[in-house]
């Protein structure tokens, strides 16, 4: 019989540990390893749990460090297969049967998980670990063994899907892991401190040329662990002092806590645009420290792979510019919690102890408490120049630039003399008092201070990802957070609470119809329809993104469908009826006008076939949720889909009722289209065929 260990790694967080212990119904060998929580809380409680096994640290050492000692715990001790998992998740009765099973065939074996649990959907995310594409119900901290049981019914034991990432909350490994380990004593980098060991790893597992020989990722379906995720950083057992303060506290050496960050509060930089007091900005972030002190084959902002001349470069710009007059040097506390000693050893190392660090997550921290306003307030009375990538054009939206400097985020730094000479181009043109708005990872500190001498009456400044969430793309951890609501971005914007409208439209599947509505504007000029808009919700959330002269058609003879009349099961007593029967288009107009996105839509008060016959123009995206019926899905498709330009998307809702989902499957045989993105109830098709038009 295998020999089974369960380490979780605990930083103060007792009473999320205790909530683990609790629910841990597996014959697993448990080990807890404490990154020198202050008092004997942690060790008190394992004592009071026979058989727990124990390590502290004197010192706080960081999360790699914890795992890392997890891993010499479970070779020194001739273990077969080890789980190692965060304090803050909640076990299911038999989550670890497919966990160790899968260690059969992968080096590695991840669970399913809740959002935000799994991480966030951007490049780099584990996506495939949602439960949610798997079981139909909502998992919260309750229904954790509901959602396990359905897991295990559904799928058959061994059920797994290979990956290329994991998230580290919770993964198993075997002993075949040791042939991708950092080294003879440490699984993980201990240069990581605390965040980038599955990524690390998972590249070195990817390396080895031969494919037979590569280390293996695996999500296994019959596995599910709940994972607050942020819920540990709302309330530690410290004593009262702050999460924040406490992760600082933990997290930095006694060499970094000395390091002195200055805040300087939003109004005063929106005061030094107003009264035109010019200044640089420049961010030094985890990327940014990642690429100037690990340098070649590290992986810094928006997945750029550092080169060696990538640091080169911002060595010497840092050095060479660090005595200049108006340039603010940002340091983000998340880079300084990451690289910990490694960054006063740096300054040390290149002489550069005296540059005087601002806090860099000012106008971050701003737009995640829904202050950011007065900001964009004044750039909108300013001339702004965006240096970034494509995604960024539709913040004209909300901030009208007049140039747009569009930076390959990939390879920007092969480009890097051309962007310098363009953005030299544009100053040589609008002159002074302008805003640079750049937002391309490291790259924009070596611009920013080459730059600055040479722009001495400019705002040169690094928003980093600032900009993203304008755009529809929750890029970072704070806007992809459930707490991130759409009021808030609303109140950054300046405009008031969201009118709710009704329907049936969840968040994910707006996300979905926004993340596509962003995209298909990059890559073409045309406009967007909609098949089916009811009181206008899916239009509200797709009309609000478009930018330019872009317009949503909405097709609708808002009578409603056959489930919408009285006695049928979507039936809500109508606000508007006519000729005694429902009537929704006033109400639609309503909800229009109160979202004001009356300049950004095009309605059609017709029936489907009807409109057919009156539009010629092709679109980018089309969304059809009308009819549910096979005839009346397959209608509208059979009528719209000539209208679709190639490499546009068309998405189907409702994708869970039977008639769609049969139509649908029909459709997957149609040698033109392609999915492209399937998410429960939404399923997404793109055109790879020729114009039909």
């Amino acid at each position: 019989m295998n020999k089974n260990l369960l380490a979780i790694t605990v930083a103060g967080q007792l009473k999320w540990l205790k909530e683990a212990i609790l629910t841990l119904q597996d014959d697993l060998d448990v080990l807890v390893i404490d990154d020198a929580t202050p008092g004997n809380s942690i060790k008190d409680f394992c004592k009071q749990n026979i058989g727990m096994k124990l390590i502290t640290k004197l010192k706080p050492m960081g999360l790699t460090n914890s795992w890392n000692l997890a891993y010499q715990y479970f070779k020194e001790n001739n273990y077969d297969n080890c789980i190692l998992s965060n304090d803050d998740v909640r076990f299911p009765k038999g989550f670890s049967e497919g966990l160790l099973k899968g260690l059969d065939k992968f080096n590695i074996v991840a669970p399913l998980t809740n959002n935000p649990g799994y991480g966030y959907d951007c490049e780099s995310s584990p996506f495939c670990q949602d439960v949610k594409r798997f079981v139909n119900i909502n998992p919260t901290e309750k229904n954790y063994d509901k959602v396990q049981q359905i897991l295990h019914e559904r799928y058959k034991s061994g059920s797994f899907r290979p990956s290329n990432f994991f998230n580290g909350f919770c993964f198993a490994f075997s002993y075949s892991i040791a042939k991708f380990a950092y080294n003879k004593q440490y699984l993980f980098n201990p240069a990581n401190v605390n965040v980038g060991n599955e990524f690390d790893l998972a590249k070195r597992m990817k390396k080895i040329e031969s494919y037979t020989l590569r280390g293996r990722l695996g999500i296994c379906k019959t596995s599910y662990v709940f994972h607050w995720k942020d819920k540990t950083f709302d309330n530690f057992d410290r004593g009262g002092v702050k999460s924040g303060d406490y992760r600082e506290q933990l997290w930095r050496t006694e060499d970094s806590k000395a390091m002195k960050i200055k805040e300087m509060p939003l109004r005063q930089y929106v005061d030094r645009l107003k009264d035109n007091k010019h200044f640089s900005f420049v961010r030094y972030g985890d990327g940014e420290w990642k690429a100037l002190i690990k340098g070649s084959g590290s992986v810094a902002c928006r997945m750029q792979v550092v080169n060696p001349q990538i640091q080169i470069d911002m060595i010497r710009s840092l050095t060479d510019h660090a005595a200049e007059l108006g340039i603010v040097f940002g340091m983000q506390s998340h880079g300084l919690r990451v690289s910990g000693q490694l960054i006063p050893d740096f300054l040390q190392k290149h002489k550069l102890e005296n540059i005087r660090w601002i806090d860099a997550d000012v106008f971050h921290s701003a737009s995640r408490d829904g202050l950011l306003y007065p900001l964009v307030e004044q750039l909108r009375k300013m001339k702004v120049v965006i240096i970034g990538p494509n995604l960024l054009r539709s913040l004209s939206g909300h901030i009208r630039y007049i140039k747009f400097i569009e930076v390959n985020m990939k390879n920007c730094y092969q480009d890097q003399a051309a962007i310098k000479e363009k953005i030299l181009q544009v100053h040589n043109e609008l002159k002074e008092n302008v805003v640079y708005s750049f937002c391309c990872g490291p790259l924009a500190e070596t611009l920013i201070l080459d730059l600055h001498s040479q722009m001495p009456k400019n705002f040169l400044i690094d928003f980093g990802s600032l900009w993203d969430v304008f755009c529809g793309v929750r890029s970072r951890g704070y806007t992809a957070n459930s707490k991130y609501t759409d009021d808030i971005l609303r109140k950054n914007i300046g405009l008031k609470p969201a009118f709710k409208v009704f329907g049936w439209l969840d968040k994910d599947e707006a996300g979905i119809l926004q993340r596509y509505a962003v995209e298909q504007q990059k890559e073409s000029k045309s406009d967007l329809l909609e098949i089916g808009s009811w009181k206008g919700l899916s239009s509200v959330v797709i009309a609000s993104l478009l930018s330019g002269d872009r317009r949503l058609w909405m097709v609708d003879h808002f009578k409603g469908s056959l489930e919408h009349q009285k006695g049928q099961r979507f039936y809500t007593s109508p606000k508007y009826t006519r000729r005694n029967k429902l009537w929704i288009y006033p109400e639609l107009l309503e909800n229009i006008v109160k979202c004001n996105i009356q300049d950004k839509v095009i309605i059609l008060p017709l029936t489907s076939e009807k409109a057919a016959r009156v539009v010629d123009e092709k679109f980018s995206l089309i969304f059809i949720d009308g009819d549910h019926s096979y005839k009346g899905i397959s209608g509208d498709c059979g009528l719209w889909l000539p209208h679709l330009e190639k490499n546009g998307v068309i998405i189907f809702h409702d994708y869970r009722d039977d008639s769609v989902r049969r139509f649908c499957n029909e459709l997957k045989e149609n040698k033109d289209l392609s999915v492209v993105s399937e998410l429960r109830n939404i399923i997404v098709f793109r055109n790879g065929g020729k114009d039909e038009i």
